[in-house]
């Protein structure tokens, strides 16, 4: 068994609930607040270390690289990921904040490079049968406008009706399907 301390290469911080693997003897374990360790290892095994917003860890283990105390030292790098700015507006009505979802049109920026080139080398095709996918807005207005909202609670309506007919007065029901 040996004990180690993991750390923050920036800060020299302890890091709490690293992951320590093992990976030679298949062994795991998570490092404490104070970023202690205690993991089964022999020389020469691979220790893998991971934390989120760090960069994964690939270390060889070896005595000669124990302090004094016999304590085994890892340092974490960080791992920067920068993100795309995003604008976030409060909606101030359930109506206003619809309209606007529906109304809104993706940026040019936006759209998948990846898939453009796809359509341009000619391997998307339009459906030859007449089938028309509709979008993701159209879905969702499709599934939560008034009259989608409506059709729901008549067809909840409907089956609670019928659930509580009799077995007779369910063969005279015309208007219901399925049972």
């Amino acid at each position: 068994m040996i004990r180690g301390k993991v750390t923050s290469s920036g800060s020299i911080l302890s890091l709490l609930q690293v992951h320590i693997i093992n990976l030679s003897l298949n062994r795991a374990t998570l490092s404490d607040r104070l970023g202690n360790f205690l993991i089964e290892a022999q020389e020469g095994d691979t220790l893998y270390f991971s934390h989120v917003g760090f960069k994964k860890r690939l270390v060889r283990y070896s005595s000669g690289f124990l302090d004094t105390a016999g304590i085994f030292h890892v340092l974490m790098f960080e791992d920067t990921t920068v993100l795309k700015r995003y604008r976030v507006f409060a909606a101030t009505r359930v109506v206003q904040f619809k309209s606007d979802f529906i109304a809104r049109k993706a940026e040019e920026d936006t759209l998948n490079t990846a898939f453009e080139t796809f359509k341009e080398e000619n391997y998307f095709k339009a459906p030859s049968a007449g089938l028309v996918l509709p979008g993701p807005f159209t879905l969702i207005y499709e599934n939560f406008n008034k009259q989608a909202r409506l059709k729901k609670k008549l067809d909840r309506n409907r089956q609670e009706y019928y659930d509580n007919l009799s077995e007779e007065e369910k063969r005279k029901v015309l208007f219901f399907e399925g049972q």
